[in-house]
């Protein structure tokens, strides 16, 4: 990528600004569009490193940006909790809503599935049900198809088509539908077609996670857009060329304080964002023709006039007012008149750039007063060991205190996943409180999101772990193999979780290096996979390459890796005693 030549320090110190050249569009022409490397991004239970794995690869960035506005990193490699059937149902039922349960079959559809990512994740996390994944890209479905095929996922179908004549696929009828990132890309003139379709296609009872960029938290960033829309150009041949010119343009102008940058830190901060991703990644998801940030009214009029109603969002705390608004609007949402004003009124008062919505076609309902029965076979745990369970949670502008006696008690009995609700009910530990409180409680744990919903049992881990550790499935030793090394996003299913759990490339190499060489091979594994590769490691900045300070680096990773990761891993079936 072309860089805007800088003043030095002894220019400013003589002229008190002087100001930078703007990029030049042949220079930027002949550049090879490779972005900057971002930092590498938080993985969700991250163990502290000593040191940095730096990689020639892009990294994703973090799933916000200090500005809040949602920025997945390549969204064709993104996934989403919220897609996860067990998030699906969990809130649905806390609106009351019968679901089917996931110990049974089900059939599973993702629109716009791009690389089969979270169809693949959700097939192998969910063995005994049936996933469908559509999109109108031949070289993405190739992609699936080919994880697919190289995890032995028998129950797993991708298939090749527009999402304008969806109505022309015969299709059974499905329990789950997911549209990540589709509602906002598709032509305004299809979206209501999208829904109806949606909602022929869904069971009575049935559920469909629809997410999308949002207005107004959007709004700041749209002049970005428009510039970068203007550079593009009409000429197919040089779009990403142009696209590239657009993104140095813009940098110009915030490195030479342009008010607008100066007025907008949001602007600057997804500017950042852009300016560190692969620009071919930038264009087909933020610039291409139809895609438009939306407002929930207008999402949810189309469901809503295709008979389907909003059940809550998959971002658990959203579902509270009290948790995650001012107190001051309270009284006033609590008083509006239905669920389409009340979000209405919650994305002004949010400024929300991103919604992962759940919406629900009419069936049984758990009856009133029946709020346990609802949720008897739900099985709740923890991602967090149970030393990092906080009695007191930011969540909002709000903090929310678990500190009650039920707390103390529930906590270390729930953490490890290995009880129902019912269950839980039953447990001698927790009998001095009555269901409906045990209910509660464990729905505001999973409000602070220091719990969650499980699919299923994990292994309960109270005494001493196996010494030998293999990887649990082949689709997860696949993935490993075809992507750790090569993508910059890697997820591996979990059955427990009924979802999928994030890796670095670290953490990969030493589930490999168990995997293939054992406990004492380890270390010698990750060591020789790095020296082959373009990954390197670094401290304060600077390279490593003693080769004793390498392998010292290395085996304090495999200890803290040991410790904090490799118990969790066991609980999530991802990891198996060898």
């Amino acid at each position: 990528m072309a860089r805007s030549k800088k003043t030095t320090p002894a220019k400013k110190k003589a002229t008190k600004k002087t100001a930078k050249k703007a990029p030049a569009a042949k220079k930027a022409a002949k550049s090879k569009a490779k972005p900057e490397t971002p930092a590498a991004s938080d993985s969700d239970a991250a163990v502290n490193a000593p040191a940095e794995m730096a990689s020639a690869q892009p990294r994703a960035a973090a799933a916000e940006t200090p500005s809040g506005i949602a920025f997945d990193g390549p969204l064709a490699l993104s996934f989403s909790n919220g897609q996860s059937p067990s998030m699906m149902q969990y809130v649905a039922r806390l609106r009351g809503i019968a679901t089917v349960s996931l110990q049974e079959p089900f059939t599973y559809l993702e629109l716009g599935c791009r690389v089969g990512m979270a169809s693949s994740l959700l097939a192998a996390a969910f063995p005994h049900a049936s996933f469908i994944g559509i999109d109108s890209d031949a070289e993405q479905i190739g992609r699936a198809r080919a994880t697919a095929e190289a995890g032995g996922l028998g129950n797993l179908q991708f298939i090749e088509h527009g999402m304008d004549y969806l109505t022309t696929l015969d299709l059974p009828p499905c329990d789950f539908i997911s549209l990540h990132g589709v509602i906002d890309r598709v032509a305004p003139s299809s979206r209501q077609g999208l829904a109806d379709f949606v909602a022929k296609t869904l069971k009575p009872g049935g559920l469909a996670y629809v997410s999308y960029n949002a207005m107004p938290g959007w709004a700041p960033l749209q002049p970005l857009r428009r510039v970068i829309l203007n550079h593009r150009g009409s000429d197919p041949a040089k779009t990403l060329e142009n696209t590239v010119t657009g993104l140095q343009y813009l940098r110009y102008l915030r490195e030479n304080d342009a008010a607008f940058f100066a007025a907008n830190p949001a602007a600057q901060s997804f500017l950042d964002r852009l300016l560190a991703s692969e620009p071919g990644h930038v264009l087909r998801d933020y610039f291409s023709d139809a895609w438009e940030p939306l407002y929930f009214p207008e999402v949810g009029l189309s469901f809503g006039q295709a008979g389907m109603a909003y059940c809550g969002s998959t971002e658990v705390e959203r579902n509270y007012t009290d948790l995650i608004v001012p107190k001051t609007f309270w009284e006033m949402l609590n008083g509006a008149e239905n669920d389409f004003l009340r979000e209405s009124h919650k994305s002004l008062i949010l400024n929300e750039s991103f919604r992962r919505d759940l919406y629900c076609k009419p069936g049984e309902k758990v009856p009133a007063g029946e709020r346990e029965t609802g949720f008897a076979d739900v099985v709740f745990g923890s991602t967090l060991p149970i030393g990092s369970i906080r009695s007191e949670v930011r969540v909002g502008p709000h903090r929310m205190r678990l500190g009650d006696p039920i707390y103390r008690d529930l906590v270390p009995v729930a953490i490890g996943g290995g009880y129902s609700l019912s269950e839980l009910m039953a447990h001698p530990a927790l009998s001095d409180h009555d269901g409906e409180a045990i209910l509660t409680a464990m729905q505001r744990l999973v409000a602070s999101g220091q719990f969650r919903p499980f699919a299923a049992k994990g292994p309960l881990v109270d005494g001493a772990m196996p010494r030998e550790f293999r990887i649990a499935s082949d689709f997860n030793r696949a993935i490993l193999r075809e992507r750790l090394m090569n993508e910059p996003v890697t997820y591996l299913a979990s059955p427990v979780l009924g979802s999928g759990i994030r890796v670095d490339l670290f953490q990969g190499l030493m589930m490999q290096g168990m995997d293939q060489a054992g406990l004492d091979g380890t270390v010698d594994h990750v060591l020789g996979v790095l020296a082959k590769g373009t990954h390197t490691w670094r401290r304060g900045g600077k390279e490593i390459t003693d080769p004793e300070e390498l392998r010292s680096v290395a085996e304090s990773q495999f200890d803290a890796f040991r410790k904090g990761w490799t118990p969790l891993l066991y609980r999530f079936g991802i990891l198996e005693a060898a």
